[in-house]
């Protein structure tokens, strides 16, 4: 049982998610009163919410949340219960006890009609969604007044029969024109739904990665997460989709997934290759991977960065499922996003790529970008050094020897690039630069640590002392992991975003550059502090340091999917 105030309710492939409401002001500056909501995720959506959900009758009601259904329990026999018949299609059974849907404020265009029998279609405009109402037992009222040319509220009342005591209903999304013939709910009993839900759940559940039994509450959560995070192809998405999260950060991220792709890779290969092509599939003719998107939407004002090639690598390194095809696909796609970083964010043309924004390397408001941008970030090339050296693999693969070649000679040419310029002997550390300048950007930043994701390409002194910097006690590691910004810095905000939070990503990079670089201990004591803090605090965006809580988002996927790849690494 989860949940339901941090934890979504919804299934794999749905836009449709039942949740208690993240902030929205309405018109006369008030936000949204609380309750359990059902909300869409389309990015098309100008307001997600579409109605709350209460139930009719006398006490309090208790909420229950599984990965397959929904339960309001009223006590006495009287409940609420709600399944996904299909990823469109909402099922809603009520027992001894009503159910009311409302709309309580005007929106504009907003309308619901009569359609035959027993049906009723609500179009949203808000919502940019269209719904089929269908009541399948009991009595369903419609209170929805029309006063010129608008419908100033709306309220639909699911009552059970005065003979069963059942009331129930469907709620179907559907585009353009509904009919009954082209219409999929109410095909099956609510007992058939749930049964193929729960079957569903369970074989996912199945071919997830195995965990310990201390590990097992926190793996079913993993696992739930990253099912019910899941949207079918629509409009931008021409595959299966992983979203973020279906409570806040209900896009695609375009470095983000990477990390997705790893927690996919032994379970579903084919689920994991679609999170790493679905970004190259909106490529611009320059080279450049939206930073993010939605099924609607595509966002370019910034960039993300280019973990893909060390995202590949480690599928190449790792599994047996990577094919010539796959290699095919995404080779020509990973040369033009690579040649991008290097034709447009090399600002002053000294080699090394710069962020424009920290937007550009993952990291936002990380302290090193508090000095006007371009700032040369020692992560950006850390990540091409790996990114050119797989395009060489790849090309050896297929057969384009002379280009593996020229790819591994230019990863070698920046690698001592990136230690000539941005290396501080002195420090033992990366350090990063205002573009062109020759002090270091100010804070004391994680980010300066990720080029240990190179491993064994550095010299080993400068492991040690990259390595002994970032153990330093009382810096950056605390009994959750890696803090984004030195606990001692005058940056440090326990709840600030990068400049202080745990991050999966962050503990990921930096465990895998100690697992490159012969520190396998140590890569081990991180992962065990990251699982002891997902065990605690679930899988939020990030995490507060010292305390171990959750921030922000507090279901996303990129953190459980960490958890799942770090999972199928084993002892």
């Amino acid at each position: 049982m989860f949940d339901l105030q941090t934890t979504p309710f919804s299934t794999r492939g749905s836009y449709l998610v039942f949740k208690h409401p993240v902030l929205r002001k309405l018109a006369d500056g008030a936000g949204l009163p609380d309750g359990l909501y059902l909300c869409t995720v389309r990015g098309e959506a100008k307001v997600t919410d579409i109605v709350r959900l209460e139930t009719v009758g006398d006490g309090p009601v208790t909420e229950r949340l599984t990965p397959v259904s929904l339960h309001l329990e009223g006590g006495a026999g009287r409940s609420v219960d709600i399944v996904f018949e299909n990823p469109a299609v909402v099922r809603i059974r009520c027992r001894g006890m009503g159910l009311r849907m409302v709309r309580a404020e005007w929106r504009p265009f907003d309308c619901i009609v009569p359609h035959r029998a027993d049906h009723w279609l609500l179009s949203s405009y808000m919502n940019m969604s269209q719904f089929a109402v269908r009541r399948l037992e009991g009595t369903l009222r419609v209170d929805a007044p029309w006063e010129r040319v608008r419908c100033p509220s709306m309220i639909l009342t699911l009552l059970p029969d005065a003979g069963t005591g059942v009331g129930e209903l469907s709620m179907e999304e559907y585009a353009g024109c509904w009919s009954p013939e082209t219409a999929t709910a109410g095909k099956d009993t609510w007992q058939a739904c749930h049964d193929r839900q729960a079957e569903s759940w369970q074989q996912w559940l199945r071919q997830s990665p195995a965990a310990p039994v201390v590990l097992a509450s926190a793996r079913e959560l993993a696992a739930y997460i990253n099912y019910s995070c899941l949207v079918n192809p629509s409009g931008n998405f021409g595959r299966p989709a992983m979203l973020m999260s279906k409570y806040k950060m209900t896009n695609y991220w375009t470095w983000d997934n990477c990390f997705n792709v790893l927690g996919l890779a032994t379970s579903d290969p084919e689920l994991a290759w679609d999170q790493l092509i679905l970004a190259f599939q909106h490529q611009s003719p320059q080279g450049q991977l939206p930073a993010s998107f939605t099924n609607a939407t595509l966002h370019w004002m910034d960039a993300k960065p280019p973990v893909h090639g060390w995202t590949l690598g480690i599928l190449m390194r790792e599994t047996n499922w990577v094919s010539t095809d796959h290699l095919r696909e995404v080779y020509e796609p990973l040369v033009a996003f690579t040649e991008w970083w290097f034709r447009f964010r090399d600002h002053d043309g000294d080699g090394l790529p710069a962020a424009f924004h920290g937007n550009d390397t993952g990291w936002d408001n990380a302290s090193v970008f508090d000095e006007r941008p371009p700032v040369t970030t020692p992560d950006l090339s850390a990540y091409l050094v790996i990114q050119m050296e797989v395009l060489g693999e790849v090309a050896e693969r297929l057969d384009r020897a002379e280009e593996g070649r020229a790819w591994k000679e230019r990863s070698a040419a920046l690698l001592r690039l990136l230690i000539e310029r941005l290396w501080r002997e002195d420090l033992g550390q990366f350090v990063s630069c205002r573009e062109s300048a020759a002090s270091p950007a100010p804070g004391d930043s994680l980010i300066n640590f990720v080029p240990l994701v190179v491993g064994q390409r550095l010299p080993q002194p400068m492991r040690d002392k990259l390595v002994d910097a970032l153990l330093q006690p009382g810096r950056f590691l605390t009994d959750w992991g890696f803090a984004t910004e030195a606990l001692p810095s005058p940056f440090y905000n326990a709840e600030g975003y990068w400049r202080g939070p745990i991050w999966a990503p962050s503990t990921l990079l930096l465990w895998d550059g100690l697992q490159q670089s012969g520190y396998a201990a140590e890569a081990r004591m991180i992962r065990d502090r990251f699982f002891a803090l997902c065990t605690q605090a679930g899988f939020a965006e990030n995490f507060h340091a010292s305390e171990g809580r959750s921030l922000r988002d507090p279901t996303y996927t990129w953190t459980s999917s960490s958890f799942f790849y770090l999972l199928a690494q084993g002892d």
